[in-house]
């Protein structure tokens, strides 16, 4: 689809993205704490587990900032990226592959977010090897 990225002079691609309301499907929720961790820990693996399959490498930005408390993003977005490379050295593998999510505000454009926050992580630490 879209080239975003490289790893070891491979492109990265997105073969997909999932966009959504954050909070879709929650009528009343009394603790937004509560609600916001259960969209982080729950919703979003139950969502790539129920599209995508299981036992998908995943990588929830900014885990360790957010505020729980608050108000999440209006938009979660879920953009499976591929790479020809693989990550460890196994004559195996056909490449990697990784299960990039953030939120962000509905009118940003996901592509360029994409981008921005392949660039803040590490491909070899969070990508998982694929075999077709």
């Amino acid at each position: 689809m879209r080239i975003i990225g490289q790893y070891n002079g491979n492109d990265i691609r997105i073969t997909d993205l999932h966009m959504s309301e954050t909070y879709a499907g929650v009528l009343l929720y009394s603790n937004l704490e509560k609600l916001n961790k259960r969209v982080i820990s729950e919703f979003i693996p139950e969502i790539i587990e129920r599209i995508y399959g299981e036992n998908r490498p995943i990588h929830i930005m900014d885990l360790e900032t957010m505020d729980y408390n608050v108000t999440l993003p209006l938009a979660k977005v879920i953009a499976w990226l591929h790479c020809s490379k693989p990550v460890e050295d196994r004559t195996r593998a056909d490449g990697s592959h990784l299960f990039l999510v953030w939120l962000q505000e509905p009118n940003k454009d996901p592509f360029e977010m994409a981008a921005s926050n392949l660039q803040r992580i590490s491909w070899q630490e969070k990508a998982k090897n694929f075999e077709m």
